[in-house]
């Protein structure tokens, strides 16, 4: 006789972090709520989910207190500066037409995305339309500035 054993129904896509639309009807079970953490990131068990489904809508302004320093300052606006500038480099380098500060551009770029592309995506308005938008378009301009001076000063 075939052995039954019992599936684990997920609670959340695993890809998007969206609640699975079945869960309660398949497990009979209420969606359990984790902790969320102060930028409305699910955090539950260790995993990291994006909370997409808020309990109530928060102002921008209870999302900054409710954060901490090191969230905004260096895993937000700091990274996003650095993102913004290092992308900048990239267009100045080809614009000016030299090839090792191309190659030096594209090289510490694509070491650098790689940390912003794996970390968790923002979930509330205050990292959608400031904590990236805003350093990111501030560290571009400063790099567009900037760099024709690094790649002279280099060459």
């Amino acid at each position: 006789m075939e052995h039954m054993r019992k599936k684990k129904i997920p609670k959340y896509d695993p890809q998007t972090g969206e609640l699975n639309p079945y869960y309660e009807q398949l497990t009979g079970e209420k969606y359990p709520m984790g902790e969320y953490n102060k930028v409305g990131i699910l955090k539950e068990n260790n995993d990291i989910m994006l909370n997409r489904y808020n309990k109530s809508k928060k102002t921008l302004v209870d999302d900054y207190k409710s954060s901490s320093p090191k969230e905004i300052w260096i895993d937000g606006v700091l990274y996003n500066f650095i993102y913004g500038f290092l992308g900048a480099m990239i267009i100045v380098s080809i614009t000016i037409k030299i090839d090792i500060a191309i190659l030096f551009a594209y090289l510490i770029y694509y070491f650098f995305v790689g940390k912003v592309i794996n970390r968790p995506k923002y979930a509330t308005s205050l990292g959608k339309f400031i904590i990236f938008p805003i350093p990111t378009a501030l560290g571009a301009f400063i790099g567009y500035k900037i760099t024709p001076m690094i790649i002279e000063f280099l060459t």
